[in-house]
């Protein structure tokens, strides 16, 4: 019990040496977070289709590219392309579609499901079809410049487009 107060004096002037505004004595710490805020994101995905189109049954199967940017953690905007082939005939279809992407990280997990809702425009043998979008998502992080994604919208919109798209891929964070 004697040593008590200087065990207290030493353990204070050691705590005490660490602090103040000398940088040689100040640290930053490693920011780990997988999920940032001004993340700028490349997605290159496979995708597929189903649904109906100006009446027409169609079903694709094909790709695309997208760039995402999430001015804070949870709160995003992207803008993606697909191209895919069309029932199996050789026709193309192809989408572009802007989405307000609101997503919820959970850090320990190395998960982000994630929310779309936005619009764009959907080409098919000719004819052009506007059309909005909403659907989940989920991307698991595999380290703070790599992750894998899932996600599914519901397409709709005039002449009339009623139509799943599905895609599924690797996204880049920079």
């Amino acid at each position: 019990m004697k040593y008590l107060p200087i065990l207290v004096a030493l353990f204070s002037s050691l705590c005490t040496s660490f602090a103040g505004d000398n940088p040689r004595n100040s640290f930053t710490p490693v920011q780990n977070a997988l999920f940032r805020s001004n993340e700028l994101q490349t997605d290159v995905y496979i995708a597929g289709s189903a649904g109906t189109v100006s009446g027409v049954t169609t079903t694709g199967v094909g790709g695309g590219l997208g760039i995402n940017y999430f001015a804070t953690k949870y709160l995003g905007f992207g803008v993606d392309n697909a191209l895919e082939g069309l029932n199996g005939d050789g026709k193309t279809y192809d989408s572009l579609k802007g989405s307000v992407i609101v997503r919820l990280p959970i850090e320990k997990w190395h998960l982000a499901p994630y929310a779309m809702i936005g619009g764009g425009a959907c080409w098919a043998s000719g004819t052009s079809v506007g059309c909005g979008t909403v659907g989940p998502g989920i991307e698991c992080r595999i380290n703070r410049n790599v992750g894998l994604f899932l996600d599914s919208r519901y397409m709709f919109g005039n002449r009339p487009l009623n139509e799943t798209q599905t895609r599924a891929g690797i996204r880049l964070v920079f």
